[in-house]
């Protein structure tokens, strides 16, 4: 029985080392390749992506609608001239970008809401409220476009359909008492009085070309919130002059999946048509904001040739599913700091991180020192019980660690599940495979395993009593 126990404790002792090993090495791996990714050039589209997240989406739904719009040479009191944001490369993000007020010596004038109170209720214009009272267009059911009267059918008492809401095509639905907001623009050189026949409202400037805006009820006319121009479709990032390899030489599946999915970032924009119409030319612009010093300043440093001709874009909200997604995405992502969430630390505080690094191999170091020391001295029996509880206190110790650590950090991620937006899910989609790295999930189950080791010698002498007893007490049973 000796000769047994002697062996059991050194397949123990061998066993635990080698998972601590593991472990550790593990650990190490996993906690450099963070800190590659955080400090990367290659890597940097990705975290700008999950930097940008919070940001980007209060920047949407906290813009207003574009109701009453007015185009007059100046805007009357209590009104505002509606920004147009003018992208003089569209692939950067603010260094060639600057706000126009006048377009077509003119000023699109939008009321301020919070002057206007008696006529306008801020809260019940806001997306929140919007969300709450809206339904996705996937459960309307039997719609016959024909048919107009349907459209009495699709809103709650109270509310009628204003075009899409968002981009997960919730149909917003808006109290009767107000008009339905902005959802198309055409500019055209000629009279088009068959758009006056689908109610378009028609606005002459100048006597030179014809403006037709309309806010009409509907439930397939994705509504207006923000304007750019631009002469090609402009991007909320500058990932595109960020890429610095060349995707054709991407091994890894998840790498290329990566690329795809800013590629193909910020579909969601519409070019408003222009009929018989000459495009709107920079000097134009120029003659327009002819006291705009920052669109001056702008194109004193721009080291690139600008475009003769411009285009008008716009887009509306990005969407949630639903209202309560909204409140739990609120819960988890603060509107007034946009650098409180896991997405946005991810660069500074991946986990296992340069610090897990340095951490595990200094316990490492310590535990193979420790086994060398052992082996190098004049000991009877090198596989003394004294490893077994060096190895047991490191293992113990680095489960309760890392355990810890890994079960809080696994359950915030749970948290951070939400169903909207396609694009920005993806992104979210990819923040939640990068933390979900295959080596530390792995590591933690090897040192799982070494604390079971460390138990099993005393399940294996609970056996041994156990046969002892059956002996002693059931010998006559024919078992032993």
């Amino acid at each position: 029985m000796k000769i047994f126990n002697d062996f059991v404790i050194l397949i123990e002792n061998i066993s635990i080392l080698l998972l601590i090993i593991i472990f550790s090495l593990l650990l190490i791996i996993q906690g450099y390749k963070n800190y590659n990714f955080n400090s990367s050039q290659k890597y940097i589209k990705e975290r700008l992506f999950y930097e940008q997240f919070a940001y980007e989406i209060y920047s949407s739904i906290n813009n207003n609608l574009i109701l009453d719009l007015r185009i007059q040479d100046e805007c009357e009191k209590n009104y505002q001239p509606l920004n147009f944001i003018l992208k003089l490369n569209p692939h950067y993000t603010f260094k060639y970008t600057v706000n126009i007020k006048n377009l077509f010596n003119s000023k699109f004038c939008i009321p301020i809401y919070e002057n206007l109170k008696d006529k306008y209720n801020s809260f019940e214009l806001g997306y929140d409220n919007l969300l709450k009272h809206s339904i996705n267009i996937n459960n309307i059911k039997n719609y016959d476009k024909i048919n107009k009267n349907n459209l009495n059918n699709i809103c709650k008492i109270g509310y009628k359909p204003c075009g899409i809401l968002d981009t997960m095509n919730n149909i917003l639905c808006m109290p009767k008492k107000y008009n339905c907001p902005l959802n198309d623009i055409i500019i055209s050189k000629n009279k088009n009085s068959s758009l006056i026949d689908y109610g378009y409202d028609e606005i002459i400037l100048n006597d030179s070309f014809f403006i037709y805006l309309n806010t009409k009820e509907n439930i397939e006319r994705p509504i207006i919130i923000t304007n750019f121009i631009s002469f090609d479709k402009p991007w909320n990032h500058e990932y595109q002059q960020i890429l610095e390899y060349d995707k054709s030489k991407l091994s890894k599946l998840h790498l290329k999946r990566r690329i795809k999915v800013f590629d193909d970032y910020d579909i969601y924009m519409n070019i408003v048509p222009f009929l018989n119409f000459n495009n709107i030319s920079l000097n134009d612009i120029l003659i327009w904001e002819k006291d705009n010093d920052d669109l001056k300043s702008v194109l004193n440093i721009m080291d690139e040739e600008q475009s003769k001709y411009y285009f008008l874009f716009h887009k509306n909200y990005i969407g949630f599913k639903n209202y309560e997604e909204l409140l739990t995405f609120k819960k988890l992502f603060k509107e007034y700091n946009y650098k409180d969430n896991l997405l946005y630390k991810t660069s500074k505080f991946l986990i296992p991180n340069i610090y897990t690094f340095f951490f595990t191999l200094f316990f490492l170091f310590i535990t193979i020192a420790l086994t060398l020391t052992f082996f190098s001295c004049d000991c009877n029996n090198f596989f003394s019980p004294i490893f077994f509880y060096i190895y047991s206190v490191s293992s113990i110790a680095y489960f309760i660690i890392y355990i810890t650590l890994y079960s809080i950090y696994k359950t915030k991620l749970k948290k951070i599940k939400f169903e909207f937006d396609s694009q920005i899910q993806d992104v979210l989609n990819l923040f939640l495979e990068r933390n979900n790295e295959k080596l530390y999930n792995t590591a933690i189950i090897f040192i799982s395993l070494s604390v079971g080791m460390i138990f099993l010698p005393f399940f294996l002498y609970l056996i041994n009593e156990l046969i002892e007893v059956i002996k002693k007490y059931c010998g006559f049973c024919g078992i032993f």
